[in-house]
């Protein structure tokens, strides 16, 4: 079901048509995608290509009247950054910044009044907010947390899922047979060598056909078509919601980025 876009978007809408930075057909196309696809204004600019990021995110910061920092040039304290505090963070695009005269910046690339709450509340009290970019929130934490990500990339599922996981590649039972196997080939060729061979040449040949047979099967399962079953199955997908979607993440090389990735998106 889609949403009305709310008042923060007109406004920054608004305020980067008065600024020359978005015309007005840009700005009602964009309101409409905010309603179909359900996303913040700034995404859809950004995605389309229509403003550039870091004029983008000076017209937020001057909408909410909170400075505007540049990572790039003026990169976060690392030392401010707890690992616990790091997937909430990601999501809310929220990462605190630095010290100043006893008070601490946090920057974010979403403000307005939930994330000054989620700021009081994960930081304390004595916080100011100020605006950076969504790329920069990101690379920031990518940065400070590469090798626990990299940990988790590789030992998550071996740790939570051990029998999905590729780390582990036989089991023990599977080591037994396979020495049982292989024990029975060796005395075989030691007493028996031509009729080992032989046995050995109808035990594979009798494998790869049977591979062969079972992946026939397969395809003739997968080619039969069931309408009612299918029927079924499109009329629940209607009536999935957005919520009900799964997350993904994908990895897209790309060439000409600039012109290719407002298409993809």
């Amino acid at each position: 079901m889609s949403t009305r876009p709310n008042a923060a978007d007109l406004a920054i809408g608004d305020l980067l048509v008065e600024r020359s930075l978005l015309t007005s057909q840009q700005l009602e196309e964009a309101l409409d995608l905010c309603k179909r696809w359900q996303i913040r204004i700034g995404d859809v600019l950004l995605a389309r290509n229509w403003v550039r990021p870091y004029s983008y995110y000076r017209t937020l910061a001057s909408k909410f009247e909170v400075p505007f920092i540049d990572l790039t040039k003026e990169p976060a304290d690392p030392t401010l950054l707890d690992a616990a505090d790091e997937p909430e963070c990601a999501r809310r695009l929220t990462i605190p910044w630095r010290q100043r005269n006893g008070r601490l910046v946090v920057v974010t690339a979403e403000p307005g009044p939930e994330t000054f709450l989620f700021a009081r509340e994960k930081f304390g009290p004595n916080i100011d907010l100020a605006v950076t970019s969504k790329f920069d929130v990101i690379w920031h934490l990518q940065a400070a947390f590469r090798d626990l990500h990299s940990e988790q990339a590789v030992y998550e599922l071996a740790r939570t899922r051990p029998d999905l996981s590729a780390q582990r590649v036989l089991t023990e039972p599977q080591i037994v047979v396979l020495w049982l196997l292989g024990s029975a080939l060796l005395i075989g060729l030691a007493f028996a060598p031509v009729a080992t061979i032989i046995a050995f040449l109808y035990f594979m040949t009798f494998f790869y056909l049977g591979n062969f047979v079972f992946k026939a099967y397969l395809v003739w399962i997968g080619s039969r078509t069931d309408k009612p079953q299918d029927q079924d199955i499109e009329a629940l997908a209607r009536q999935l919601t957005v919520d009900d979607l799964p997350v993904y993440t994908i990895l897209v090389p790309m060439f000409r980025e600039p012109e290719v990735l407002p298409i993809l998106a």
